[in-house]
This record gives C-alpha cells, structure tokens and sequence, in this order.
C-alpha cells in the first residue's frame, strides 16, 4: 500500500491527580503536565517538518475558570494553549480548543457526581459528544484564533461559586 502523508494531530491526553495546591507536590504536577504538556511537546518536534493542515491540543474550559483542587491541571491545559499560540505564530497550524463538560464520554460520563457539581455548583453546562464534535469540525473548517473555549456557562452560578 502507498504510504500516505501524515496531515493533522489530535492530542487529547490527560491525567488528574487534584489536590488543593498547598498539597500539591512537584510529582504531582509532573504527573498531570507530562502527558498533555510533555506529550503535545513531543507532537510537535516529530511534525515540524510535516505540512499538517491541522494540529488540535484538547485543553479545559478550568484554563479559562481555574477549578478548585486543580492547579496542575489547570497549569498543563494553560501550557497546551501557550504551544497552539506559539505554532500560530511561526506560521504552523495550532488549535487548542479549551472544552467543557462532555456529558456522555470519558471521564464525567464516569462520574456522574463531579459532572452535577459542575453544574449545580459552578454553572458549567455539558455538552454531548456529538455536539462536541459539531462545534470541532465548525472550528476546523473556519478561520479560527489559536486558543477557543466551547462551554456553555451559567455566570450568576459561576460568580456565586
């Protein structure tokens, strides 16, 4: 079979160790800024050469809001975004879309508790995959800024909490 030319990165890890900062120790942060930051680094030094018509870092609407107990992660999501914002500017592409609560995947469709405390107490509206997936493929067909957030938020929720 021919050999077909890599043409866009998905870098979607992540790993949560929460603790309040005071507790948080230099392991801890490495623990949850290797994989996205560490792993989006990697991403990008193995495609610089490669002419991608897309590179996507999945970060967090908590790089935007901060989240209580996640300083970590909230760190490596900022550093994703700092990546996206420098390949825009040495002309690569460099998408990090900070996402918010996908309701019906992956880890809060797990923890159906950490998705209502989302919610109820921060105002943070999930969306669904597949809504997910529309606003991405939205995001990929137009000209798009380096960093975009996708949440739907209750403000009085989120100034009371």
């Amino acid at each position: 079979a021919a050999e077909r030319p890599l043409k866009g990165v998905f870098h979607a890890a992540a790993v949560y160790d929460d603790a309040a900062a005071t507790n948080l120790s230099w392991d801890r942060f490495e623990r949850v800024l290797a994989p996205k930051l560490g792993g989006g680094w990697a991403l990008h030094q193995a495609t610089l050469d490669q002419p991608l018509d897309c590179f996507v870092l999945f970060s967090s609407v908590t790089a935007l809001l901060g989240n209580p107990g996640q300083a970590n992660y909230v760190a490596a999501n900022l550093s994703l975004e700092a990546l996206a914002r420098a390949r825009r500017a040495a002309g690569l592409p460099g998408l990090a879309v900070g996402w918010s609560a996908i309701a019906d995947a992956g880890y809060l469709a797990r923890h159906g508790d950490v998705l209502e405390d989302l919610s109820q107490k921060m105002g943070v509206a999930a969306l669904s995959a597949a809504a997910a997936l529309r606003e991405l493929e939205r995001l990929l067909n137009s000209d798009h800024p380096a960093v975009v957030t996708l949440a739907a938020l209750d403000w009085r929720r989120l100034r009371a909490a």
